[in-house]
């Protein structure tokens, strides 16, 4: 365990709940599949700015599934009773994290459906991202 001010700008660092330990995940050891990240950052209850680095990390490595898999998959944990009132606890953290992820749905929608010509594939992400809005 290292200072946290000392950590490579090419790591993501994921507190572990409950401790005051943390993850450090480097960007080029990010997985194929992002189901061990996701379920890593489900685990940890992570904050919504964590889940958006690694789905930048992601989009950076030019793994556009992966992003949007961590982006949807961060969606699908507000039905998780236990992470929608851990996140709810600090509300400016909470909106500046939605917030983000609103954003970076909405840029990658529009990206899809500007480069994509299957209606029902550009249709996914804009409906989740407005059932998110709701």
């Amino acid at each position: 365990k290292q200072n946290t001010t000392e950590m490579s700008k090419s790591s993501i660092i994921v507190p572990v709940r409950g401790r005051s330990d943390f993850i450090e995940v480097f960007y080029d050891e990010l997985p194929e599949d992002p189901s061990d990240v996701i379920e890593m950052l489900r685990a940890e209850l992570a904050p919504l700015e964590i889940w958006s680095q690694f789905a930048v990390a992601y989009l950076s490595k030019y793994q556009e599934r992966q992003f949007s898999n961590i982006l949807l998959s961060v969606v699908d944990a507000f039905d998780v009773y236990e992470m929608q009132d851990f996140y709810r606890k600090d509300k400016n953290e909470f909106t500046a994290g939605r917030l983000r992820i609103l954003y970076l749905l909405f840029s990658s929608s529009t990206s899809a459906f500007v480069n994509d010509l299957d209606k029902e594939t550009r249709e996914a992400p804009r409906q989740k991202a407005q059932d998110f809005i709701r």
